[in-house]
């Protein structure tokens, strides 16, 4: 199968990401609020997740995913959009077009779209699946929120 050239912009602007990422916080390094990307990171595969969790096991891992065809989704994006703002640099914000990494709908099970994950420690902690309003999306972050290790 060949690359098309999106596929192959995609892969340099992923690669170019997890670059960033292991510049940011090297091994044994304390996690700070400061570190954790502020907006949304865009993922097109399982394995940019798996290097997100290897890179952030004690921050809560705040995943929606989404369909281009699907109608509840462009009513829930800009909501998604909003929490990512509010809640900039708290929770690691990752969304996914699952047509485009259909991967990720097998890794996590994901039956319909949109749905919303929480991860904390590689382990999926909640989840909510179709339209939500601001206010139940805006819980599940307080309740992301609530994993984060106490700092003293």
């Amino acid at each position: 199968m060949t690359a098309t050239l999106d596929d192959k912009v995609e892969w340099i602007k992923q690669r170019k990401y997890l670059e960033m990422l292991h510049k940011q916080v090297q091994p044994n390094e304390g996690l700070s609020a400061m570190s954790i990307p502020r907006g949304t990171i865009h993922m097109g595969s399982c394995e940019a997740f798996s290097q997100i969790f290897n890179k952030y096991p004690e921050t809560p891992i705040f995943i929606y995913l989404h369909a281009e065809w699907c109608a509840p989704c462009h009513t829930v994006g800009p909501i998604f959009d909003k929490l990512t703002q509010k809640y900039a640099g708290q929770v690691f914000f990752l969304d996914a077009d699952v047509d485009q990494c259909k991967d990720i709908m097998t890794r996590f099970q994901v039956m319909g779209v949109p749905s919303f994950l929480v991860f904390h420690r590689w382990t999926e902690k909640y989840r909510l699946t179709g339209a939500q309003t601001f206010s139940s999306l805006d819980a599940l972050v307080q309740k992301a929120l609530a994993l984060m290790p106490v700092r003293s």
